[in-house]
């Protein structure tokens, strides 16, 4: 107990606080909507390089429209056999320069 006690005094004085403030304030998220209509389908064949290893067939199709049923909503879908990632963004949803974007995705092998 007076361990615990110990390193809670110790994490939780001003200057540690102050610190981690600094470090949270100057992480900087730069993401924005894909601004650009794009319908592209790839097929591919992995093979190691050297020594044997696992190889595999894949195909997918991804489908990005900007202007989804108004200018400020963009839809992105990627489709693969095993499984669909999705999101619908919008553009300026609070301010000029905030997007939110909802994904959803699943199936087999998502990830």
């Amino acid at each position: 107990m007076k361990f615990l006690m110990r390193f809670l005094k110790q994490v939780l004085r001003p200057s540690s606080l102050i610190a981690a403030a600094a470090v949270m304030a100057g992480i900087a998220c730069q993401a924005q909507v894909d601004p650009e209509h794009r319908n592209l389908v790839e097929l591919g064949y992995d093979q190691p390089l050297a020594g044997q290893g696992p190889q595999a067939i894949y195909a997918y199709y991804y489908y990005n429209t900007p202007d989804f049923f108004r200018t400020n909503i963009a839809l992105r879908v990627a489709f693969a056999p095993a499984y669909i990632d999705s999101e619908i963004g919008f553009k300026q949803f609070l301010f000029p320069y905030t997007d939110l974007g909802i994904g959803i995705n699943g199936g087999a092998y998502g990830d």
